[in-house]
């Protein structure tokens, strides 16, 4: 998966999808794999395709921390303008609140 997301970055859509579907592939189980897709669609100027496999990264087994990584990941940050992604990341910030509510209590 790092390999697809540093294409990615460098800007090489071609070579990223290939990486991604072959960490896909290799274990479904990593959300890190499904965010990669999501914003190499999002990338491609593909909203709905991103908010798609969002969810899935979010919702795998091994998560993608989408509420820590929107500080750091640059297609994050610009697709907060999507309002499903921006619901979602409330939603993710909502439940990470209330379980430190509640392992305080």
């Amino acid at each position: 998966n790092n390999i697809a997301n540093t294409y990615r970055l460098l800007g090489d859509l071609s070579l990223s999808e290939e990486y991604t579907a072959k960490s896909i592939a290799l274990n479904d189980s990593n959300g890190y794999a499904y965010a990669t897709k999501a914003m190499l669609l999002a990338d491609q100027g593909d909203p709905e395709g991103f908010i798609k496999y969002i969810k899935k990264a979010i919702d795998s087994p091994y998560p993608y921390p989408v509420q820590e990584m929107v500080r750091y990941e640059n297609t994050l940050n610009k697709m907060l303008d999507h309002n499903d992604f921006f619901q979602l990341v409330c939603d993710e910030l909502d439940s990470l609140h209330l379980q430190l509510l509640e392992s305080d209590l």
